[in-house]
């Protein structure tokens, strides 16, 4: 698959089959994520893997009882999904940072983050940066997580097999509204 085309028909995926993703894809989205550029190539982020579908469910449930936001009940309910935060995916991938990282350390997690997704997508795998997690969870990862005390949470990722009706349709992209040329 070309860049072009992964870019053009990646779309987040919130429902997943059951089917564990074996390890080499899992390390195969890493390597490309460890290959993002950096500022100063520091290369601020860690990765952390979770597989284990207990910890998900449980994890994804302790975040959807704190966060605050009145749609998750009905996205459960269209989705038909248990986990409305993990979206039932079989991984879930943390990604983090220095705590005294510099200003730039959240957009070189971001490029990896890019890389990561757009060669899940050619390995046919779904995903989708779940920001929740971080918005209500940040306090709960730690706890399923053994990030070291220098660390913060950036972002969770779920990956898995994507259930067909779980995938998002596509925006229509508006150009317009977007992009400015100053000539």
């Amino acid at each position: 698959m070309q860049v072009s085309q992964a870019v053009e028909t990646r779309h987040t995926v919130r429902k997943y089959q059951t089917t564990p993703v074996p390890r080499h894809l899992i390390e195969q989205l890493l390597n490309a994520a460890l290959m993002a550029p950096s500022a100063r190539n520091q290369q601020p982020w860690k990765f952390y893997v979770l597989s284990d579908a207990q910890k998900i469910a449980q994890l994804g449930t302790a975040i959807e009882k704190l966060a605050i936001n009145p749609n998750l009940a009905q996205r459960k309910e269209n989705l038909h999904v248990e986990n409305v935060i993990f979206y039932d995916a079989p991984t879930v991938l943390f990604v983090t940072r220095p705590k005294e990282a510099s200003v730039f350390a959240e957009l070189d997690c971001g490029l990896a983050v890019q890389n990561l997704l757009l060669t899940a997508h050619s390995l046919g795998l779904g995903t989708c940066p779940v920001g929740l997690a971080r918005m209500y969870g940040k306090e709960l990862v730690p706890q399923y997580v053994p990030l070291r005390a220098d660390e913060e949470f950036v972002l969770a990722i779920t990956v898995g097999y994507p259930v067909p009706a779980g995938v998002n349709p596509a925006h229509p992209i508006d150009t317009a509204a977007h992009v400015q040329w100053i000539e």
